[in-house]
Formats: structure tokens, C-alpha cells, sequence
């Protein structure tokens, strides 16, 4: 079992960090590596560790979402467990080509660690991630709400600028991701179809409890302005000057939902591309986008590295009988 599963498994790794890589490098040879440098020297340490510190937070909000839904449905155990099972698929969020994936491997890691059942933690992270999307909508709407608006009267004098070939590079990354999904047509077709029937079932019992549906609604909402936190402290731990903020705020989610893009590590090359093409209308320079991406980067990447040691360091499972 073990034979058959590492090989394909390794594979995704492999071309998730080699496309990744190939998107980075492009990008950075695009902007000039040697005005990347510069700007990256003058980083704002402190402002690199506010970046890290929210990044940590929406991780936080996170792992009490998932710690909730795990006792919704009586399997949970400390808190700190939740806590260490969530750094580690966030981790694997990082080379694993989607979500998905990291959730069945967090599922199986915590099953085996745990002694808990797969199939109902395979429930949970459905309940989780459905909570999630309610959550994701809901900060859509105060982001439309309370950003849009600002942003909406400048609109008129909007210039796109984006560098040469990005579009072009992020676009053949979509049909390239659009082919390996469709070579595995029937595999994702079953795997829909399982997620359909997880969610179904565990949105019978959950509709019964609207509070814990709110609380972890209003943590994934909270979780996502950490998220946008990130990303508004890297950008502003590398800009040489003062940032028309009103213009900026209501591109940080759209730059996020980019990031979440599959077959990237923690959306790197996905996020640049995007920032670069989005700020380019509110005068921030290309180099400066790419290197507001490169912390944030770093900072995701820091508790992805911390969930791996987790991982790396967890003793082996507690063997019945």
C-alpha cells in the first residue's frame, strides 16, 4: 500500500514546487532581479514579524473552527491537538496540489494519531470547509461594503500595467491544471461526489445548530482580514513610501483568492502575478508588488515549516491491542 501510494503522491509534490519555481523565476526576471534586491533591503524587520503574527492568527482562527466541528461531532480531543493537526495540514496545504488533498492527509495523520475514525473526520473537514465558504462569503461582503466604495470613485483612472507574458504564464497554468484534472476525470468525479455526500449529511445535523454555524462563520471571516493582514503588513514592509491605502484595501482578498490557486506553493508565482497586474493601477511598481509577495510568502511559509517539523517529530501512532 505504502508502494502505491508514494509514488503519485510525490509526483503532485514534485510538480507543485516545479511550477511554483518556474512562476517565480519568470516573474522575477521579468520585474529585474537587481531592483528586487533593492527594494527587498530595505525591509521593515518589524513590519515582517507583524506579517508573520497575522498570519499566525488567521491560522489560529483556523484550528478553532476545526477544533469546534470536531466536537460537534464528539471525536474532539485538547484543544493543542486540533491546534498541532491544523499546523500540520497547513503545512501540507503547501506542497499538496489543493486543499483537498491537505485535508484528506490531515484527516488520515489525525485519525492514525488520534485513533479516531477517517470517515468521520473526512465529515469534519467537510463541515469545516463548508462553514469556511460561508464565512469566505461574508467577508466578500464587508470587503464590497466597506472598500469598494472608496476605491470605486478612482476607478475612471485606472491604468493596468502588468508585465509583459504574466498573464499569458498564469493563463497556461490554468489549462494546464484544467488537463491534469481532466486526465483524472473519473477519480475527482467520485471524489465530488463523496464531498457532496459529506456536506449533505453533515449539514442535516448542523443546520440544527445555527450558533455554532455563526461562530465559525464569523472565525472564517475574521480569519480571512488576518489573511489580508498579511499581505497589507509585507506590502508595507517594502514600500520606500506612503501607500494610497483606500485603493489598495479591496485588492487584498482578490490577491488572496489568487493565492489559494492549486499546483503552487502557498501560492507563490500566483500571488505576484495578480498583485503585480492589480497595484499596477494604484502606482505601487512591480518590483515592490513582488517583493510584498515575497514576505508575505516567508511568513506563510514559517508556520507551514513549523506544522512539517510537527509532522516530522510526531511520535508513531498508539497501536490497540
Amino acid at each position: 500500500m505504502q508502494g502505491r501510494t508514494s509514488g503519485p503522491r510525490g509526483t503532485r509534490v514534485a510538480l507543485t514546487l516545479g511550477f511554483s519555481a518556474v512562476l517565480l523565476g519568470v516573474i522575477a526576471w521579468k520585474v529585474e532581479p537587481l531592483k528586487l534586491v533593492a527594494v527587498l533591503r530595505g525591509t521593515h524587520p518589524a513590519l515582517v514579524l507583524l506579517a508573520a503574527l497575522s498570519a499566525g492568527a488567521g491560522l489560529t482562527m483556523v484550528a478553532i473552527r476545526w477544533h469546534l466541528m470536531l466536537r460537534f461531532r464528539r471525536i474532539a480531543d485538547r484543544l493543542s491537538d486540533s491546534v498541532r493537526t491544523a499546523l500540520i495540514g497547513y503545512g501540507l496545504t503547501m506542497v499538496l496540489p489543493g486543499a483537498v488533498f491537505a485535508d484528506v492527509a490531515k484527516s488520515y495523520y489525525h485519525s492514525r494519531r488520534h485513533q479516531r475514525p477517517v470517515d468521520e473526520l473526512l465529515l469534519v473537514c467537510g463541515l469545516d470547509r463548508f462553514a469556511g465558504m460561508i464565512g469566505l462569503g461574508g467577508y466578500g461582503l464587508v470587503i464590497a461594503v466597506v472598500c469598494v466604495p472608496v476605491a470605486v470613485p478612482d476607478a475612471s483612472g485606472i491604468r493596468w500595467k502588468g508585465l509583459p507574458g504574466v498573464g499569458w504564464i498564469l493563463g497556461l497554468g490554468l489549462i494546464v491544471a484544467a488537463a491534469v484534472l481532466a486526465a483524472r476525470h473519473p477519480r475527482v468525479r467520485r471524489s465530488l461526489d463523496r464531498g457532496r455526500a459529506l456536506v449533505r449529511d453533515g449539514w442535516n445535523g448542523l443546520r440544527t445548530r445555527p450558533g455554532l454555524l455563526l461562530i465559525s462563520a464569523l472565525l472564517s471571516v475574521v480569519g480571512n482580514l488576518f489573511v489580508a493582514g498579511t499581505l497589507a503588513f509585507g506590502l508595507a514592509s517594502v514600500a520606500p513610501e506612503a501607500l494610497p491605502w483606500g485603493k489598495i484595501l479591496w485588492t487584498l482578498p482578490v490577491i488572496g483568492l489568487a493565492a489559494a490557486f492549486p499546483f503552487t506553493v502557498a501560492g507563490a508565482g500566483a500571488r505576484e502575478g495578480a498583485a503585480i497586474a492589480l497595484w499596477s493601477a494604484c502606482g505601487i511598481p512591480a518590483p515592490v508588488a513582488v517583493a510584498a509577495c515575497l514576505v508575505t510568502l516567508t511568513a506563510n511559509l514559517f508556520w507551514a515549516a513549523l506544522g512539517g517539523l510537527l509532522l516530522a517529530i510526531s511520535p508513531p501512532p498508539v497501536r490497540n491491542g
